[in-house]
């Protein structure tokens, strides 16, 4: 697309938006509860993922653009308000990966997300972002979500040898978490509480 070219995606209001780190392909969400996905060289949509709830945050995993997760609000039958984050399979028609109460990965049919309660938060998720992938140096993919519960969770996503998908490998409970981040490399996380600190 020409620099000073525009496209008109939506008249819903959009909360969030990230571009494929290698095609020229763009997601972006809001109050529509649907995650689109824009093919910005031939100008037309290859996907819509519809989604109950107010979708606020979207990333790409790095640096092969394999994963799209995105965060939404929703709530349940008992009225409480559930946060979770959201994972399809880019490469597979943005199929949706769904797991079991054990984050073992059952097969979906359609594109349509259904609860996964693998990755919940209590409060609304102000982050999200995925690490880099380097195995010569024992750098395995990993899903940072951080959440206003205090919660700052790094997710190993790789399909395990017992079938899951899903494996918590780092929860921390601080204050209300504003803004969180993991660096280039992955090795440093930074992030922003209500106490005003940066850790």
């Amino acid at each position: 697309m020409a620099t000073g070219q525009s496209v008109e995606f939506s008249r819903d209001e959009i909360l969030c938006i990230a571009f494929h780190p290698r095609k020229p392909i763009v997601a972006y969400a809001g109050r529509m509860s649907t995650t689109k996905i824009y093919d910005l060289a031939k100008r037309q949509y290859i996907a819509k993922l519809p989604q109950a709830g107010l979708i606020g945050n979207i990333a790409f995993s790095v640096p092969n653009g394999r994963f799209l997760a995105t965060s939404k609000k929703s709530v349940d039958k008992d009225g409480f308000d559930m946060h979770e984050v959201i994972l399809w399979n880019a490469n597979d028609k943005f199929r949706y990966v769904k797991t079991d109460h054990k984050g073992e990965e059952v097969k979906s049919k359609g594109s349509e997300a259904k609860r996964d309660v693998n990755l919940l938060h209590r409060d609304e998720i102000v982050s999200m972002c995925f690490g880099p992938t380097r195995r010569k140096l024992g750098i395995y993919p990993v899903l940072m979500s951080a959440s206003k519960d205090g919660n700052i969770r790094l997710w190993d996503y790789r399909r395990q040898k017992d079938g899951r998908r899903f494996n918590c490998l780092f929860t921390e409970g601080r204050s209300s978490v504003d803004s969180a981040t993991l660096s280039k490399d992955g090795l440093l996380l930074a992030a922003i509480t209500q106490v005003r600190r940066l850790h």
